[in-house]
């Protein structure tokens, strides 16, 4: 969760990559190719994609969920912006991105998934 709320804020490639690992239909291969071409333009991953991602290039079928996950991001980015209260943006987010069930299914998930609702119960105090 933590990895969402810093990059929709902070925009860093550690935060960015460690999302996309939820991300169906991106493979290393993939990933390698953006990260080398938003180094040999010295931006972050993320800016790169923005600036990039209504090209030909993202528009491929196999680049679908990454159009997809990318735009939800951008439209976070635009809630942050309207400074709502910080527990409905993490809420959202835990549903736009289907981040609890996806959570669920890995190892040791329902701690993790615990850990998260406790997150968001302290935030809305």
């Amino acid at each position: 969760m933590l990895a969402y709320l810093r990059t929709i804020a902070c925009q860093d490639d550690l935060s960015f990559l460690r999302v996309l690992k939820f991300v169906s239909g991106i493979g290393a291969k993939t990933l390698q190719n953006i990260e080398v071409q938003a180094q040999a333009k010295a931006k972050t991953i993320l800016v790169y994609l923005k600036e990039n991602y209504s090209s030909e290039e993202f528009q491929k079928k196999r680049d679908k969920n990454l159009h997809a996950f990318l735009n939800t991001l951008l439209l976070f980015q635009e809630k942050m912006l309207g400074r709502g209260k910080l527990s409905d943006l993490v809420g959202e987010i835990l549903i736009s991105f289907a981040y609890l069930p996806q959570l669920a299914d890995r190892v040791e998930g329902s701690e993790k998934v615990k850990h998260v609702q406790q997150f968001l119960n302290i935030l809305r105090m």
